[in-house]
């Protein structure tokens, strides 16, 4: 078989002359596979794949009845449940961003490139977007456990006949002053996580956002009927 000396450049130009003339599933699985290629090059010149994680980001992670299998035919001893299990190191507390399920992603765009700029460095090829390896960065920030927003509405008063006008408040924030979200975080503080009521007022107090313990006790209680349907439910179910 002919070997052909391909540069990126070249490679993504074919790319780009055959996505009119092929199926879209078509080019979408080429251009798939064109990615990972170029992946795997940049990892083998940077040096920092070893041979187990390129694996693992071709074929996938293996299953246990394969890893059994394969080290049956490398004639490794099997584990067994009485083979003395290797304790895990500790981890010091360190959270990867897949761990961070619930928090806010933000695409932040190169400020001076795009994709297909050509490269400020050795100006002669493109630069391309690296989609499977973004730059990650993780900021956690603190906040009060209840927060609160002051909303002024304007007021506008005829000189004539003294009438007042007054604005409406944003869509969905409504007159209640605490809202279904409030009382859920009262009260997985209070019943979820032990933490009475004068104690969380000490803190709202503490951040400049008071919560008295006998309104604390009022917003619970006022949602709880609609917790009850799910609570009886909860214990159908057990």
């Amino acid at each position: 078989m002919e070997r052909l000396d391909l540069s990126q450049d070249e490679i993504e130009a074919a790319l780009t002359a055959a996505k009119p003339r092929l199926p879209s599933e078509v080019y979408a699985t080429i251009e798939t596979v064109v990615r990972a290629y170029f992946t795997v090059v940049r990892l083998l010149a940077e040096k920092k794949a070893s041979l187990a994680r390129l694996r693992r980001m071709i074929f996938g992670p293996s299953s246990e009845k394969s890893r059994v299998a394969l080290a049956g035919q490398e004639g490794r001893p099997k584990k067994t449940d009485a083979s003395p299990s290797r304790e895990a190191k500790p981890g010091h507390g360190r959270n990867g961003a897949a761990a961070y399920v619930n928090a806010k992603t933000v695409r932040v765009p190169h400020a001076r490139l795009a994709h297909g700029d050509r490269c400020p460095g050795c100006r002669r090829g493109n630069v391309y977007e690296q989609k499977d390896r973004p730059g990650i960065l993780v900021r956690v920030t603190g906040q009060t456990p209840l927060n609160a927003t002051i909303f002024e509405c304007e007021k506008l008063r005829c000189g004539a006949c003294g009438k007042v006008f007054p604005a409406r408040p944003p869509e969905g924030v409504g007159r209640r002053k605490y809202d279904e979200r409030a009382a859920a975080m009262i009260a997985l503080f209070r019943y979820g996580g032990g933490f009475p009521f004068n104690r969380l007022t000490k803190l709202q107090g503490c951040v400049g956002i008071p919560l008295p313990a006998s309104t604390q006790w009022d917003i619970v209680l006022d949602a709880a009927p609609s917790c009850a349907p799910v609570f009886e439910e909860l214990k159908r179910l057990a």
